[in-house]
């Protein structure tokens, strides 16, 4: 059963971190750990938030996570934990939720329009041909392409526009589904990413600095 007692800040923030620490971030699995996990139960003090609440705090509280980790570096240095005297900085691409197909170029798009343009013209075509045959023969199928037409045009109407979006940007990529994402190259393809910048002090290897991009390469982001 769910806890109907209100879940404080500082709990919810315990077991996102718990969740980030053991690579937990889904909502729902998270609240399946609150059930199961006995650590998880004895940090929450034996609470079970629903996954929409772990989720909206998440979503609600963007920058004072954040906040969460300068308290944790601060708490290092007041520790002397940082040897600072040698920081290794190193890029781990983190895909993102966009798929490759929701990925465009602006020659990618010119390419889908062209190709529609052809489609378009092969079904005017087809419904020209229809207009000689009798009514009652054709005028299903000529309601069947003109559906299809339809869409036709609206796809090319979206592309222009996503074409128009990538001139006024001055971006090289648009993905539709994860914006500031950016389709990057891995070891294991090409896949939407975000490339994750991380600076670690040698000595007790704790994350000192990080930083969130969406360039491919490694050079210069953490300058």
């Amino acid at each position: 059963m769910l806890s109907l007692l209100p879940a404080s800040p500082r709990d919810l923030l315990k077991r996102y971190v718990y969740g980030y620490a053991n690579q937990i971030r889904s909502s729902r699995r998270l609240m399946r750990e609150c059930r199961r996990n006995l650590k998880v139960i004895f940090l929450l003090r034996g609470l079970i938030p629903d996954f929409r609440t772990i989720a909206d705090f998440r979503k609600d509280n963007p920058q004072a996570l954040k906040r969460v980790f300068q308290v944790f570096t601060k708490v290092c240095v007041e520790l002397d934990l940082y040897q600072q005297i040698l920081i290794a900085v190193d890029g781990t691409k983190i895909r993102a939720v966009n798929s490759k197909v929701n990925c465009y170029t602006t020659d990618v798009l010119l390419k889908k329009i062209a190709n529609i343009d052809a489609h378009i013209s092969n079904y005017l075509a087809a419904m020209d041909e229809l207009d000689h045959k009798e009514e009652d023969e054709s005028s299903c199928t000529k309601e069947r392409l003109q559906e299809i037409l339809d869409d036709f045009h609206a796809r090319k109407e979206r592309y222009e526009e996503y074409v128009e979006d990538l001139k006024a940007s001055g971006e090289r990529q648009l993905l539709t589904t994860d914006s500031n994402a950016r389709r990057m190259h891995s070891k294991d393809g090409f896949y939407c990413s975000y490339n994750i910048q991380t600076a670690v002090d040698s000595e007790n290897h704790l994350i000192c600095a990080y930083d969130v991009t969406n360039r491919n390469t490694d050079q210069g982001p953490m300058r």
